[in-house]
């Protein structure tokens, strides 16, 4: 037998706490551990429990979600379950360590199963909204698919697109090898295990590629790295030669 996957849930409606253990008390291969009704104790509960997922809400009295997540993230994936749709806060979720983004009333009970299943293995889900805010729909455009790779954005070569976005932007070997993994929609500690690095060098790594991009969100460094190159230039501001350095 597989072993479930252990679920806290956070959020400060009782109401939607409710409704979550109705969804999820009886789904195959889930195992509800606790439920927090604001970002402080959710923390508690998951150092006490070791949750494999958190469905943590944002807006909470006192410590809310958004807050927490950076010490959530070493302990437990993060599936941000909300009803804020506001792409300052998908992405601010997102670049913390936030796992999935989902939206109230845009999955049901076998999509959250789904969700939870996908997160507990680092895989990433979003609602259409927070798809959108990442792969450019804050600009109104049809959204890319996160798992897209240059290849799917009209280059003949996609090995050839890496190079191009690497010279462009003077990215380093590590870079871009962190860049590649970016794009798949994979979290901090997941780019860590996969390139054998520390979650913390990960995160330097990316704050480096955000300077070099000249953006500030993982949304921004999206819309570079997946766009054309007329659509990179859209987004990316003019650099002076010491922002570029290595």
């Amino acid at each position: 037998m597989m072993t479930p996957v252990r679920v806290l849930i956070a959020d400060d409606n009782p109401i939607v706490r409710m409704g979550l253990v109705a969804l999820l008390d009886n789904a195959p291969g889930v195992e509800l551990c606790g439920e927090a009704a604001d970002g402080r104790e959710a923390l508690a509960l998951a150092v006490e429990k070791r949750p494999d997922v958190t469905l943590l809400d944002v807006r909470m009295p006192g410590t809310d979600g958004l807050s927490v997540i950076g010490d959530l993230e070493p302990l437990t994936r993060i599936v941000m379950l909300t009803h804020s749709d506001e792409p300052d806060v998908i992405s601010r979720a997102l670049a913390a360590g936030a796992t999935s983004y989902l939206l109230h009333g845009s999955f049901d009970a076998d999509e959250l199963v789904r969700a939870v299943t996908d997160a507990a293995e680092g895989r990433m889900r979003l609602s259409p909204a927070a798809a959108a805010v990442l792969a450019g729909g804050l600009r109104g455009e049809e959204p890319v698919p996160l798992s897209a790779t240059p290849k799917d954005l009209g280059s003949a070569d996609p090995e050839q697109r890496w190079s191009e976005l690497s010279r462009e932007h003077r990215l380093s070997r590590r870079e871009l090898e962190v860049c590649r993994e970016l794009v798949t929609g994979l979290s901090n500690r997941d780019i860590a295990r996969n390139l054998f690095i520390e979650p913390k060098t990960v995160k330097n790594h990316i704050n480096s590629v955000f300077a070099k991009l000249g953006v500030t969100s993982r949304a921004e460094a999206l819309a570079v790295l997946l766009g054309t190159a007329e659509e990179a230039s859209e987004h990316t501001p003019a650099r002076t030669p010491s922002r570029l350095a290595t």
